[in-house]
């Protein structure tokens, strides 16, 4: 009998979930709006995905809502305590939790203040969509674990590298710290170059083709990515004022 998941956010990167998991899992998907169609571009089986009932109010009817062994919430973490709150009473305490949000310290402490007895696995794939698209190689999921027990954590583990990913292994707050710079700093220097209108010039450099290429890639992110990464991240404010500082700072040299 195949495991039953729950995909909570049907999003850019839940619908990408929801492509790759239904290969192998009965996927159930709740989304805050209604969802009319369901995308599969990357070998998903369409037979093994629902769309969670609800009744006249928008309220997910509590007979149709079955035991899941896996619950992946991948809202945006502004919205993370309101689906926590709307599906915790249906949850059972055998479902493993995982989240799939850029930062980690924030999601993980909310999920394991709202289900302090369940197994709860935090992860970050560090690629999305276009990469996806691209078949670019080496791509790594980060796993930050609160609670899960080592045989569940190996079985998710070896999922995921079976599926064509690396795993790499660290706490919530080693996440942060690194990506303050890995993702905060690139994400908001390619957020400024969005008022330049780069092209792709013909007399461009090495170093040109860098930037330009951060500007397009970024420019596919979605406003509560962005906030997600910059405000959820404790780490990412000091982060920009020291490039903020030292930009001032060079300018001023120049005068």
């Amino acid at each position: 009998m195949q495991k039953k998941v729950l995909v909570v956010g049907y999003g850019i990167f839940g619908k990408l979930m929801v492509d790759f998991l239904s290969r192998d899992f009965e996927i159930y998907i709740h989304n805050r709006s209604e969802v009319k169609n369901i995308d599969i571009k990357f070998g998903g089986n369409i037979d093994n995905i629902r769309i969670l009932k609800r009744d006249k109010n928008k309220k997910i009817i509590k007979d149709t809502f079955p035991f899941f062994d896996y619950i992946i919430f991948g809202v945006p973490v502004q919205f993370l305590k309101d689906s926590v709150n709307e599906l915790k009473r249906l949850i059972s305490e055998k479902s493993v939790i995982l989240d799939v949000s850029s930062v980690k310290i924030y999601p993980l402490k909310v999920l394991k203040d709202k289900f302090p007895n369940n197994q709860i696995i935090g992860t970050h794939p560090m690629f999305g969509v276009p990469s996806i698209e691209k078949k670019l190689t080496n791509l790594k999921v980060v796993i930050s674990n609160v609670s899960g027990d080592k045989k569940e954590l190996e079985n998710i583990m070896n999922y995921i590298k079976g599926i064509g990913f690396e795993i790499c292994q660290m706490s919530g707050d080693e996440h942060d710290k690194r990506m303050a710079k890995v993702q905060a700093l690139t994400h908001f220097l390619g957020e400024g170059l969005k008022s330049f209108d780069l092209i792709d010039d013909e007399l461009k450099t090495y170093s040109y083709r860098i930037m330009y290429s951060l500007h397009i890639d970024t420019a596919l992110n979605t406003k509560e990515l962005f906030e997600t990464i910059q405000k959820f991240n404790p780490y990412a404010k000091d982060v920009r004022k020291k490039l903020i500082a030292e930009l001032i700072k060079i300018d001023k040299n120049l005068v």
